[in-house]
């Protein structure tokens, strides 16, 4: 896995306090960025549940099972 360099406007307060509390940027950017996509990763998974289950909502049981019992006897 690479990496690549990007840029980022940071208010000039904010970031000179952050280096002299000696925080890393580039870590705390990099765990923001992956639970704002964790969050969406999450939410597209909810929505085709979502989806799935709207459409396994229309699916007649009964009519799967005779279905299935048909095609064994076959």
């Amino acid at each position: 896995m690479g990496y690549v360099v990007t840029s980022v406007r940071v208010k000039e307060d904010l970031l000179r306090e952050a280096k002299r509390r000696g925080i890393k940027i580039s870590k705390i950017l990099e765990r923001a960025l992956e639970e704002e996509l964790r969050k969406i990763r999450l939410e597209r998974a909810k929505a085709a549940a979502r989806d799935a289950a709207e459409i396994l909502r229309k699916i007649n049981v009964e009519e799967v099972v005779r279905m299935v019992r048909e095609d064994r006897e076959r």
